[in-house]
């Protein structure tokens, strides 16, 4: 083994080399780097920061508001300062009688209006109307001094309070108002036969099923990344003949090695640029957006995550096992892609050469997203899901959001880590049995079948 393995630096440093200093790469990286510095910025915009990273305002234009309240219950706590804030302890209230179009337009679009908006409370009882329940309208001019964010920012105010006012209504005391209308979360646990809680449990939430299927999508894109680029360096090099150079001083398996390792750290790059650049968007947000103390605070969208309570397995081993398991699903996948580009001769025939390595992929993708599918909708697969875990083609794109999600233990990690080892070892015998009749194959595309009959026989099937 040692004998095949050997050149596969020389292989590796001069692919990495190569492809780190092509144009399109560093096009590629710096591209990414900047949608990473500017999306924290960009998403504390979009969500109408105004001072407090990302955060709700800390003031509003907004000097008087006009309701209507078809309840009788629920305004009168806001006039009253009884339900209070801090942003909006000036406003004052009028209550109106109407709720017609034409008043509201009236009533709003006045030419002296600059800071006055209109808050509407409908209650419909009609369990078979689409408005049935509380509906909350909020208008304002737009030629006014208030603006859509604070339009929007003043019905947010409305809709988190409203249960707080008609609790107040009903004369319950404000301390256990504050305890009943706290945001709440909550878990399914299973008993084993010792009454013990046990992790068996296989629902996950609304917010672990888009977790999930968001860290699927970004796997996915590292292992297309990897296997293109894999089956890009062997296709190019054998279609320019520069393979069989190569070849008289190095064994196959070495050129793949070399290759998967390179494509890898590659990735890897990629990713260090992309994370750095967005700890750089974090620090240019508190730049741009400062707290009113000028103490550093992380952007909203992230304090919401780590908030969730759902990421109960971020711990610093659990995080080392992540990266092995992507690193080596990454390389796995990247020996497909060298057999996968091996057998065509020419680059505009990798497209079919990749079919082999896109159908192994959509294979180890869709079993996770199908089983996170049904998780969430509260079903389960049973054993069937540790075949998830643990098959080589799928356990990349499952265990690491899983681990993270608690939902997966270290001991079926370390084991789809163990058998990702085994499974690639596996293809690289198989490499080193096929791999040089591929690789001077220059004729037509050759087949699954094809790559059969060389594995059992040590040639191309022809037929014959």
């Amino acid at each position: 083994m040692k004998t095949k393995l050997r050149g596969w630096k020389k292989i590796f440093a001069f692919a990495y080399g190569q492809s780190m200093k092509s144009k399109a790469m560093k096009i590629t990286i710096i591209i990414m780097c900047a949608i990473a510095l500017a999306s924290m910025p960009v998403t504390s915009l979009i969500t109408g920061s105004s001072g407090e990273n990302g955060q709700k305002k800390s003031d509003t234009s907004i000097e008087k508001v006009y309701y209507y309240d078809n309840t009788g219950i629920i305004v009168k706590h806001f006039a009253n300062k009884q339900i209070k804030s801090d942003i909006y302890n000036n406003v004052t209230y009028e209550q109106v009688d109407e709720n017609d179009k034409g008043y509201i337009d009236k009533l709003i679009n006045r030419n002296d209006n600059k800071n006055e908006v209109f808050l509407s409370i409908e209650y419909c009882d009609d369990e078979n109307s689409l408005n049935y329940g509380i509906s909350i309208y909020t208008y304002y001019s737009e030629n006014s001094d208030v603006d859509r964010d604070d339009a929007n920012e003043f019905a947010v105010f409305a809709e988190d309070n409203i249960q707080k006012a008609v609790l107040l209504n009903a004369g319950v005391e404000e301390e256990k108002i504050n305890a009943a209308v706290k945001s709440m979360d909550y878990q399914v646990l299973t008993l084993n036969s010792e009454g013990d809680p046990s992790d068996s449990d296989d629902g996950i939430s609304q917010f672990q099923y888009f977790f999930t299927l968001t860290c699927i999508c970004i796997l996915i894109f590292v292992v297309s990344l990897v296997g293109s680029k894999v089956s890009e360096l062997i296709v190019t090099e054998k279609s320019t003949r520069v393979m069989e150079y190569i070849l008289t001083s190095v064994k196959p398996m070495a050129v793949l090695v070399g290759k998967v390792i390179a494509s890898t750290l590659i990735m890897l790059t990629i990713f260090a640029a992309v994370a750095a650049s967005f700890a750089g968007s974090v620090v240019l947000n508190n730049v741009l957006f400062p707290s009113e103390d000028g103490s550093f605070v992380m952007p909203e969208i992230i304090k919401q995550l780590a908030d969730n309570g759902a990421l109960t397995g971020v711990t610093p081993v659990n995080i080392i096992l992540i990266i092995i398991i992507i690193i080596l699903g990454a390389m796995f996948y990247g020996c497909i892609a060298g057999i996968a580009g091996a057998t065509v001769s020419k680059i505009e025939e990798m497209a079919e050469g990749m079919k082999i390595f896109t159908f192994a992929m959509l294979i180890g993708a869709y079993l996770p997203i199908f089983m996170a599918m049904t998780s969430e909708t509260g079903g389960s697969w049973g054993g069937f899901e540790y075949v998830v875990f643990l098959l080589p083609l799928s356990s990349m794109f499952i265990v690491p959001e899983y681990l993270v999600l608690g939902k997966v233990s270290q001991a079926v990690t370390l084991g789809a880590i163990g058998l990702q080892v085994v499974f690639i070892v596996l293809v690289m015998l198989l490499v080193n049995r096929v791999y040089e009749h591929m690789l001077y194959s220059n004729g037509a595309t050759l087949k699954l079948k094809d790559i059969i009959g060389m594995a059992k026989k040590g040639g191309v099937n022809n037929g014959n």
